[in-house]
């Protein structure tokens, strides 16, 4: 039988286990490189004529991306919330797990307005810029 403290310690491991859990979803670190590869050869049939704001898309818009799985999503919602709203598609570069080659492969799905955004889901004149 465990004493008190020893039920204090085991539920502290517990807890500690998993914000450390929480915090590896969170920064990304926690996904599979099968599980992500797995995700990018699935998704093609699911991203024809998708194409978003990269400022009001939500996390299940920015997992319909090529390349997207839910891991980059939450960046990319982690970057938009910490730097605020993207000013081009360009911004996506600073987003880690995104450079040149994933970005040339979002860019025809994605835009960023500025100002008087269209209504939702409609492309913008600015998309891939």
């Amino acid at each position: 039988m465990l004493t008190r403290s020893d039920g204090r310690v085991l539920w502290g491991a517990c807890a500690l286990a998993l914000v450390a859990f929480g915090a590896k979803l969170w920064l990304g670190l926690a996904a599979p490189p099968a599980l992500n590869a797995a995700l990018e050869r699935a998704e093609p049939s699911r991203t024809r004529g998708h194409v978003v704001d990269l400022n009001r898309a939500s996390f299940e818009e920015l997992q319909a991306l090529p390349g997207v799985g839910p891991t980059l999503a939450a960046r990319i919602l982690r970057h938009r919330w910490v730097h605020g709203p993207f000013r081009s598609v360009e911004e996506l570069k600073q987003v880690p797990g995104i450079g040149p080659k994933r970005l040339e492969r979002l860019r025809p799905h994605v835009y960023v307005c500025v100002r008087g955004c269209p209504g939702a889901g409609a492309p913008a004149p600015e998309a891939g810029r």
